[in-house]
């Protein structure tokens, strides 16, 4: 598995197959891509728009996974740590917000130097935050989440993560 190409396309690419996947195979998953709300002013071409961002977005997916309301985000990184300010404001707080709800939330990040992607649950998220750590290194913040692996082509585990987590 190379994931080094196309930035942060690679690991979206995987969780939207995945969606697709549990959306016809399984009855108890389901997801969806939240979309950038925005209005398009011009149309130039049919591969250029103008366009005015209407509000800042949440977090990039919302979903319900065994009657348990899902949010969370998706980083992809080719260093050798995560740096936690690619979490914006607006996202962090946000999943704070709906974490104080009783809402799961969690982060997926992609490693493109180990190959690997981590589940990252809320709970570690916020403790790195509120501790200030700033660029947390990739073998202690595998300590704190759960491997994700690629079981079928192009699908990731991860109802078999989410089992793990939501009791």
């Amino acid at each position: 598995m190379n994931i080094n190409k196309n930035k942060g396309m690679y690991i979206e690419e995987l969780i939207n197959r995945t969606i697709d996947y549990y959306w016809y195979n399984k009855d108890n998953i389901y997801f969806e891509k939240r979309f950038v709300p925005f209005k398009i002013l011009k149309i130039m071409n049919n591969n250029v728009f103008l366009g005015k961002l209407l509000s800042k977005s949440t977090v990039d997916y919302t979903g319900v996974f065994k009657h348990r309301h899902l949010e969370f985000e998706v980083k992809q990184t080719e260093k050798d740590f995560f740096d936690f300010s690619l979490i914006k404001k607006h996202q962090w707080m946000f999943m704070n917000r709906m974490n104080k709800m009783g809402i799961c939330c969690f982060l997926i990040v992609c490693f493109s130097l180990n190959d690997i992607i981590l589940l990252v649950p809320f709970c570690a998220i916020k403790k790195f935050i509120d501790e200030k750590i700033k660029k947390i290194p990739f073998l202690q913040l595998q300590k704190e989440s759960y491997k994700m692996e690629v079981i079928y082509p192009g699908i990731i585990n991860l109802a078999e993560i989410l089992n793990k987590i939501i009791c």
